[in-house]
């Protein structure tokens, strides 16, 4: 089955709205005949997802923060394989883009730099590797495995329309989740501050597969928005040599390192001593001895960075002068691009920069990583933003 020329439509038409309200785009109908409930659609929108073995679909997705002025487009070809499941994630995939080639075969995975000509193996790749794969944001993976949560939580709001796009007509599925967004491959993450995350998901009517997925929130204009066209249920399986990095080594340097691994928990964190941003001092990790440490690491190309500061900055203001500190670790940016960041999000809290080494000694492998370390300098947490699950481990650290 191939639904390429519905799907192919949407795609040359959405970016054409700018987003006001997010679905002013589309214009609402209101017939009721032989509607399904968001309950009955959402079944058997999992349903059809759930049923395929092969998935490849061309993916554009956009990073719309327009209260921080940022904006941030990305588009691919993303093939799944979910005949073999895996145990990290469930299924294989190769995701490619004009820039970049993403493999994983169930055992390793790869990433080809076609810019710098460059393959860089992961031969023991963990969940949290691929958990910050861009290309997931509000995928049809993500639909995949989220939707059986969704129809169990009550609190979560769902409702179902119809919605015209040049002609042609799609059901149109609105979410509303309290203080909790939905992760790359399933599942959600709380926040501490207090809005709405909306979702608007565009189904096909015929082929019940999503072509567009876009998420919004209460308190002001910021969205994301994921396309997915040129849908194909039964796609030609790549090449088998295709799955290995062995076959690349030829035209590519190949970049061997051990798998990132992040410090084990209630273990001692890497020393470190790291110039401090916007002053001529550098700080020492034992400086910090005394206080409840959470380390955000981050780089300025990453539109989830910058949706983080305001929510470090809740957690900052919510223990200021309790023993917290928070502190942002930049990567690898020059001082311009720290201070252009800055001057965009506000963060309230100080930055420490040249920290690629510290970031490989920290297990870092995706953006934001956030790490939380007692008073002893001993690692209570390592992983995503999870506001209300950090919430609790500061509350505990601060009390011992």
């Amino acid at each position: 089955m191939n639904v390429s020329s519905t799907t192919r439509l949407i795609a040359t038409i959405v970016f054409n709205f700018f987003l006001t309200g997010v679905t002013a785009a589309f214009a609402l109908n209101d017939r009721n005949s032989e509607r399904p409930t968001a309950i009955q659609l959402l079944t058997d929108v999992h349903k059809k997802l759930e049923s395929l073995k092969t998935l490849q679909y061309h993916y554009s997705l956009e990073l719309n923060y327009v209260s921080e002025g940022y904006h941030q487009s990305i588009s691919g070809i993303a093939f799944l394989d979910f005949s073999s499941p895996d145990s990290v994630i469930g299924f294989t995939y190769q995701i490619e883009s004009e820039q970049n080639k993403f493999v994983y075969n169930g055992t390793e995975s790869f990433t080809l730099d076609k810019v710098q000509k460059s393959l860089t193996v992961n031969a023991k790749p963990t969940f949290e590797n691929f958990s910050g794969v861009t290309p997931f944001h509000n995928s049809l993976v993500t639909l995949r495995k989220v939707i059986p949560a969704i129809l169990a939580d009550r609190d979560i709001i769902k409702t179902v329309s119809d919605t015209s796009i040049a002609q042609q007509d799609f059901y149109l599925v609105k979410l509303v989740l309290n203080k909790r967004v939905i992760d790359r491959l399933g599942g959600f993450s709380d926040l501490s501050l207090e809005r709405k995350i909306n979702y608007d998901i565009i189904v096909d009517k015929s082929s019940l597969i999503p072509v567009q997925m876009i998420q919004g929130n209460s308190a002001n204009s910021d969205f994301t928005r994921s396309v997915f066209s040129d849908v194909k249920t039964s796609p030609d399986i790549p090449a088998e040599l295709s799955w290995y990095f062995s076959s690349y080594t030829s035209d590519f340097a190949i970049k061997r390192r051990k798998p990132l691994e992040p410090p084990a928990l209630q273990t001692p964190a890497p020393e470190w001593e790291l110039p401090l941003f916007d002053s001529s001092q550098s700080l020492r990790l034992s400086q910090l001895k005394g206080k409840v440490v959470i380390l955000a690491f981050w780089t300025k190309n990453c539109g989830y960075c910058i949706a983080a500061v305001p929510r470090l900055n809740a957690l900052s203001e919510k223990f200021q002068g309790k023993g917290l500190v928070v502190l942002g670790v930049n990567l690898h940016d020059n001082k311009e691009e720290i201070h252009n960041f800055n001057q965009r999000t506000k963060p309230a809290y100080k930055t420490v920069y040249d920290g690629q080494r510290i970031g490989e000694a920290y297990g870092v492998s995706f953006y934001p990583t956030i790490v939380v370390l007692d008073k002893k300098g001993k690692v209570l947490a390592h992983g995503e933003l999870n506001e209300s699950a950090l919430n609790d481990i500061i509350l505990k650290a601060l009390k011992e």
